[in-house]
């Protein structure tokens, strides 16, 4: 292997489950670009699907995505696939990114001198378990313990993840490198002319929510919460995206003309620019981009008081107010306060701190250029 130099990055193969635009996805195709490696990389998927967001994106960088269509059936192969694939394209480092991916990079690069990088973008103990049913979640969370004791460069995508991770094996190689958001891309736009545009009541207070339709976001929570508080007619609740509770959640509020449920959206800047708050009820996440989104397009945030969303409101206090999982007494006085709070509410910038998008490539490209070089020591 040749030396890496502090300036170069290594070549990296980057080896996604899917192609599809979740947000762990599309995390990973920030990463590419803006780390700077989207310039010497190579990109891996290991199953075909319908959604194809992210290779699509990687289009534009001039990327293409090289398919494995893997499957129990050919497990061998693929790995030995994947070891052909870096071994040709002289790649120093496979980034992994997802539970599956991350198994297929350690059986494939786990005793090679490829480094294994792996991305944690949730808390795998609680999640498993609120999206797949007990058995299979105490298989996951074991196949990942394992995968994690074979690897010597683990990233947390937060503060909290980490910790949760190093509680549950101190000995774990793991740092962290918070997620970032595009500033660029969630600028506060002209609410009064978005408004007009969409046809949107001046006078209108709208709370938005943004993210998937999954047990864990706690939907029902915010809902209730919304419709406990009594708030007078101009108040709407607006909740935005897809996923397998989506219709469930729709059609149990369908009566409640002042809840919208908007499905997936291409255009959520705008949708936060004429908002007024941003609402989030979850029960766990890695770092909440959603949340940061908000903040980044001058939305005041009330959120529920997990470690993921306290580190937010840790860096930056006045992003807004915080109460108790669950207590949708609480969060309802959230609600009925609103008006009062917009007359002092704060407007934070993420701009140069540690969400910001730039800083997190920057970190990337520094992790990547040591972990290159540490094999090239051994």
């Amino acid at each position: 292997m040749s030396k890496v130099s502090d300036s170069l990055l290594p070549k990296i193969l980057y080896v996604f489950g899917d192609m599809s635009g979740g947000g762990h996805n599309l995390q990973a195709f920030k990463t590419i670009y803006y780390s700077g490696a989207a310039d010497n990389c190579v990109v891996v998927s290991l199953s075909d699907g319908d959604d194809k967001t992210i290779e699509n994106k990687l289009g534009e960088l001039g990327l293409s995505v090289i398919y494995l269509n893997m499957n129990k059936f050919r497990l061998s192969a693929a790995v030995k696939e994947l070891r052909r694939i870096a071994a040709e394209n002289n790649c120093a480092i496979a980034h992994s990114n997802g539970l599956k991916s991350d198994l297929m990079c350690s059986l494939a690069f786990g005793k090679s001198d490829t480094v294994h990088v792996i991305t944690l973008h949730n808390y795998l103990k609680e999640d498993a378990f609120l999206r797949m049913s007990s058995s299979k979640a105490k298989i996951a969370v074991s196949v990942q313990k394992r995968v994690l004791n074979r690897c010597g460069h683990i990233i947390a995508c937060s503060k909290t993840l980490c910790s949760k991770m190093l509680a549950d094996n101190p000995k774990l190689r793991i740092t962290a490198i918070q997620n970032g958001v595009d500033i660029a891309n969630f600028v506060k736009g002209d609410k009064s002319a978005l408004r007009k545009q969409h046809g949107v009541g001046e006078d209108k207070i709208i709370i938005i929510s943004t993210g998937r339709m999954v047990p864990r976001k706690r939907i029902i929570e915010t809902a209730e919460a919304f419709l406990n508080a009594g708030l007078p007619e101009k108040y709407e609740l607006w909740m935005v995206g897809s996923g397998e509770c989506f219709e469930e959640y729709k059609n149990r509020f369908s009566g409640e003309e002042k809840i919208r449920f908007l499905g997936r959206r291409s255009d959520i800047a705008d949708l936060l620019s004429m908002a007024d708050v941003f609402v989030s009820s979850s029960e766990s996440e890695g770092l909440p981009l959603a949340v940061l989104e908000a903040v980044s397009a001058g939305l005041p945030v009330y959120l529920s008081d997990i470690p993921q969303h306290l580190e937010i409101t840790g860096e930056y206090p006045d992003a807004g107010k915080t109460y108790t999982l669950g207590n949708t007494d609480e969060l309802a006085r959230l609600f009925r306060g609103t008006e009062d709070y917009l007359q002092n509410a704060q407007t934070v910038s993420l701009e140069g701190g540690p969400f910001d998008i730039t800083v997190m490539g920057d970190s990337y490209r520094d992790y990547y250029i040591e972990a290159a070089r540490q094999e090239v020591k051994k």
